[in-house]
C-alpha cells in the first residue's frame, strides 16, 4: 500500500484512504462535483499534506471523530497551512479536547461538503465525546466500529458502547465502514475463538490474510459483512454466547449488553 490509495468512488463523494502512523487511517472526502475537500481524523500531517499536494486539493473543513492524538495530532500543521473549520463533538468542544476545533456537533447535526453532506451519530464508549459521520452509503466510524471489532472502553462503559454500535447496526446493510485502524487480522483471530464454526468468518480470515500479506488495506468493509462475523454485533448469537460463558460468567446470558460487556473484556485480555 503506497502513501495514498487511488480514489474510491462513492456516489457524490470521492474517498482517498491514507495509511498513517503505525496502523491508522486518515481520509480525504472530496465532493465529486465541486471538489470541496474534507480531511478526516488527521493523526499526522505529512502524509495528508503529500496527498493534498498530489491531488491538488485544498481542505474546506476538517472532520474529527474523537480527541485521541492518533486522530488529531496533524491538525495544527494542517490548519496552519490550510485554515478551515474544524468539526468535532460538542462534548469535546466544551472541554477543549480537540486542537483548533471551531464547531461542536450533536446527534443528527449535518455538515455540508459541496453538494454532499454528513450526518452525525453520537457514539460514546471509546471516548465520551466520540461521534461518527455518515452519508448516503458510508460511515467514518473512527474507533467505535472496526472491521471485526470495536474500540476499547477508555472513557465510556459497555452499555454506552453497545447502544452506540446498535445505532450503527440500524443503518443500511450496504453501508461501507471506513474505520480508523487496520486491526482486522487480530480482530478476526479473536472472533474465531468465539465462533470457530462460522464459515463466513473463516473465509474472511483467509481473505484478510491474503490481503495483508500483500500490504493491501482491508478497509472498507460493509455493515452486512460485519453483522455476519463481528462478535461485537453478535451478542444474540447462541454459539458466541456459549463460548463467552465458558470463559466469563454472565449473570444473564439473554441480556445482550452483558454478553457484549463480557466479550469486550475477553478481547482486552486477548
Amino acid at each position: 500500500m503506497g502513501p495514498y490509495s487511488d480514489l474510491i468512488f462513492q456516489m457524490s463523494l470521492h474517498l482517498i484512504q491514507l495509511p498513517i502512523l503505525t496502523d491508522n487511517y486518515a481520509y480525504l472526502a472530496v465532493c465529486s462535483q465541486t471538489k470541496a475537500c474534507a480531511v478526516v481524523d488527521p493523526g499526522e500531517s505529512d502524509s495528508v499534506l503529500e496527498a493534498l499536494d498530489h491531488h491538488k486539493f485544498t481542505p474546506s473543513l476538517y472532520l474529527i471523530t474523537h480527541h485521541h492524538g492518533d486522530h488529531v495530532d496533524g491538525l495544527s500543521s494542517l490548519v496552519a497551512r490550510y485554515p478551515a473549520p474544524v468539526y468535532g463533538s460538542q462534548f469535546d468542544l466544551e472541554r477543549h479536547q480537540i486542537p483548533h476545533q471551531t464547531f461542536g456537533l450533536r446527534e443528527n447535526d449535518t455538515v455540508a461538503l459541496g453538494i454532499s453532506s454528513f450526518s452525525v451519530i453520537e457514539t460514546p464508549g471509546h471516548t465520551l465525546g466520540h461521534i461518527c459521520f455518515t452519508w448516503s452509503d458510508g460511515i467514518f466510524s473512527g474507533d467505535t466500529l472496526f472491521a471485526g471489532g470495536c474500540g476499547r472502553l477508555f472513557e465510556g462503559d459497555a452499555s454506552m458502547m453497545y447502544m452506540s454500535l446498535q445505532k450503527i447496526a440500524a443503518l443500511s446493510d450496504h453501508t461501507l465502514i471506513y474505520c480508523g485502524h487496520e486491526y482486522t487480522d487480530s480482530n478476526l483471530a479473536f472472533a474465531h475463538t468465539l465462533e470457530p464454526n462460522n464459515s463466513t468468518l473463516n473465509q474472511k480470515i483467509s481473505d484478510v490474510k491474503t490481503k495483508r500479506a500483500k500490504n493491501i488495506s482491508t478497509i472498507p468493509t460493509t455493515l452486512k459483512e460485519e453483522k455476519s462475523y463481528n462478535p461485537f454485533l453478535r451478542a444474540h448469537v447462541p454459539e458466541l454466547i456459549h463460548s463467552v460463558q465458558k470463559l466469563f460468567e454472565i449473570k444473564n446470558p439473554k441480556d445482550p449488553t452483558l454478553v457484549f460487556e463480557a466479550t469486550r473484556l475477553l478481547k482486552d485480555q486477548f
